[in-house]
């Protein structure tokens, strides 16, 4: 979202634009790092997302494996 340019000054993209960061309000500051936050969060909590799908896959993998052996060995 941010990057300098030739003149040592920071551009950010919003919407699809180019601004200087200097330009931007303390509220645009605020609200910039705000969405910066939120999309760190995101990426984060897709990222412990996948951890737990794969534990939980896991787990009833082992779980369905368990009760069938134990199926197994009662009805022999």
């Amino acid at each position: 979202m941010a990057k300098e340019n030739e003149n040592n000054s920071t551009e950010v993209q919003i919407n699809g634009k180019k601004y200087n960061f200097n330009d931007l309000s303390e509220e645009q500051i605020y609200l910039l790092r705000q969405t910066q936050s939120c999309g760190v969060k995101i990426n984060n909590l897709k990222f412990e997302l996948d951890q737990v799908q794969v534990a939980l896959s896991s787990f009833n993998q082992k779980l369905i494996s368990s009760v069938e052996n134990k199926s197994e060995k009662k009805m022999g």
